[in-house]
Order: C-alpha cells, then sequence, then structure tokens
C-alpha cells in the first residue's frame, strides 16, 4: 500500500517563524523576571561576605588594642606626623582610608596587620615591589591612588599609580587619634570601622551622604547595615560626621541620644 505521509515524501516540518517568535519572546520575559532575582541573590551573598571582614577586622582591633594598653592604631605611627599633626585631611586619606598612599607609608590595616586575616598582595610601585595587606568588600569596584616620586632617578612624579583596593573599609578618625578603650562610653553604639561608600546599591554614595547605608562594625565586635539617614553622625551638608564621636549641639540635636550612630 502507499505511504502518503508527508515523511515518506521527504518533506519536514520544523517551526514556524510565529512559533520561534513567540518561544524567543517567553525566554526573553523569563530572563528579564529572573535575572534581577540572580543579582539580588548574589548582592546578598556579597553583603555577608562583606560584613563577615568587617566583623573579623572589628575583633583584630579589639585584640591590638587589648595588647597595646588599650591604645587603638593611630596616625601617630606614621614617621611623617611629627611634620604635620594638625592635618587631619592627610591622615584620613592616608592612614584611616588607606588612599593616595605613598611607598611604605603605614595605615590602620598594616599597622593591625598581625591581628587580621587579611592576606597580602604583592604591587608594583615606583619599580618598587610592595606587599601589602589587603581587606576589602567583594562588592567594591574602586581603585585607590598611590602616589610616589623618584627625583633621586630623574623620574617625574607618577601620576596616581591605579592599584586594587588595599582596603574598602575606613577607621574611625577619633579613634586614630590614639585613644584608649576607657574613652568610649558606649562600645555597642560607636562605630569603629565602616564602608568608604555604599557599595552594595546603585546610588553608590559617600559616608558624608544621608542616602547610603553601609556595612559598619561597632567597637564592640558586633556588626551591622546601618542607614545613614536614620544616625545622628552622617554628614549630608553641614552636620555631624562620622568620623568623630557624636556631641549633640544646638537645639536640633538635643534630644539625641548616644555617642555616635543610633538613636
Amino acid at each position: 500500500m502507499r505511504d502518503d505521509t508527508a515523511q515518506n515524501k521527504g518533506h519536514f516540518y520544523g517551526f514556524t517563524l510565529l512559533e520561534l517568535l513567540v518561544v524567543g519572546a517567553i525566554i526573553g520575559l523569563l530572563a528579564a523576571l529572573l535575572f534581577p532575582v540572580f543579582n539580588r541573590v548574589r548582592e546578598s551573598g556579597r553583603k555577608t561576605v562583606c560584613l563577615s571582614g568587617a566583623h573579623g577586622a572589628a575583633l583584630g582591633l579589639a585584640m591590638y588594642a587589648h595588647d597595646y594598653d588599650g591604645v587603638y592604631p593611630t596616625f601617630r605611627v606614621d614617621p611623617t606626623y611629627a611634620a604635620n599633626p594638625e592635618n587631619y585631611a592627610r591622615w584620613h586619606d592616608t592612614f584611616c582610608q588607606g588612599t593616595t598612599l605613598s611607598a611604605n607609608q603605614p595605615t590602620w590595616l598594616t599597622v593591625a596587620q598581625p591581628y587580621l586575616s587579611s592576606p597580602k598582595q604583592e604591587f608594583v610601585l615606583s619599580d618598587k615591589k610592595l606587599r601589602l595587606p589587603v581587606l576589602y568588600c567583594p562588592s567594591d569596584t574602586l581603585e585607590r591612588n598611590v602616589t610616589s616620586t623618584d627625583s633621586l632617578k630623574g623620574k617625574s612624579p607618577l601620576s596616581p599609580s591605579l592599584l586594587p583596593p588595599i582596603t574598602s573599609y575606613e577607621f574611625k578618625m577619633w579613634l586614630a587619634e590614639g585613644r584608649q578603650e576607657e574613652e568610649i562610653v558606649s562600645p555597642t553604639q560607636m562605630v569603629i570601622l565602616w564602608e568608604q561608600r555604599d557599595f552594595h546599591t546603585a546610588g553608590n554614595h559617600s559616608e558624608h551622604d544621608r542616602r547610603a547605608a553601609l556595612n559598619a562594625a561597632f567597637v564592640d565586635g558586633h556588626v551591622r547595615r546601618i542607614r545613614l539617614s536614620e544616625t545622628n553622625s552622617a554628614k549630608y551638608g553641614d552636620g555631624p560626621d562620622l568620623h568623630w564621636a557624636f556631641v549633640p549641639t544646638g537645639e536640633k540635636s538635643a534630644g539625641m541620644e548616644g555617642l555616635d550612630v543610633t538613636r
């Protein structure tokens, strides 16, 4: 008997253009729905890693203070301190933030290195190989500026040499002045270090901006994410500053409680 089916005639039917367009639209819709979810899950994991790093650093700083008569790492260990004792902008950028560094210039991270689990990485600066500790948030994509001059060799100053992050966390300036543990009235309320920027949201706001939310570690060792809009010490325009102990001044802050970030 003769079989007149399409297959025996050698004809094969595939997807029509309309069917392909429908399938492509469905795939695109699923991708649009799922990719943001995947990104949020991945960013949530990065936040956890970031908080863990801040927690470990806070515990390391506490051990450092315990071994040094209750004194936290201070920018006074920098050999150039005697020539710039009141240059707080310099110590903020170098010692507390780890930016705009010269070769072999110490930071809170290098001083506290023996008490931290941060690894060391090798960098090349002005023909010198340096092994510096690194401690940074996985969502931190900023580059840190490290500058140096080499006039003895007839070379012009380096236009800042861009290095990977040395640290994503800033150490509190008030503590870096050589404060002792006994001067901290409320260890549960005072931040000891925090993210330099809001790395985990699209705004990437700075530590001075009340719109930022930062992972922070407190003196007592606990860590949490703080919204600067809900704190006393954020600085957005004129106002209190996270770098210093919060001191209520004026009528607007008279009713606020706490030395630092909590109401």
